[in-house]
């Protein structure tokens, strides 16, 4: 399933009652209309804002640019992106195609439940 996302244009508002609030996300990744990713918002990027401003300001305002985030592309290794998740704050690691749209996303959770399923089907033979 594709991550979702949200255009850098959105407001605060739209944000949150497209995302946060029905579908309890911590994190979205921010695409432009060509669908590269161009950046990541978090609850914490946004919650100083005050609520008078939600219908004004932007996510593009607020996200963290794509420059400051760790991304994979498909052909990088498995070890990396444990590293990678290793060390940050992030729980989301964006898989980048070759034209650096957003091809999906791993997280901590898939990657240790892949390498609990990995270690039960070695067991078995």
């Amino acid at each position: 399933n594709p991550p979702p996302t949200i255009q850098p244009t959105a407001t605060l508002a739209h944000l949150l009652s497209l995302y946060v609030i029905p579908q309890s996300l911590r994190a979205v990744f921010v695409v432009n209309s060509e669908d590269n990713l161009v950046g990541m918002v978090t609850l914490g990027d946004i919650k100083e804002v005050p609520q008078d401003q939600w219908g004004i300001a932007t996510v593009g305002q607020y996200m963290v640019p794509v420059e400051k985030l760790r991304t994979v592309v498909p052909s990088d290794g498995l070890d990396r992106a444990i590293s990678m998740l290793g060390q940050d704050e992030f729980d989301q690691l964006p898989v980048l195609d070759t034209y650096g749209r957003l091809a999906g996303v791993l997280t901590r959770a898939r990657i240790l439940r892949w390498l609990q399923i990995r270690d039960e089907m070695k067991q078995k033979k």
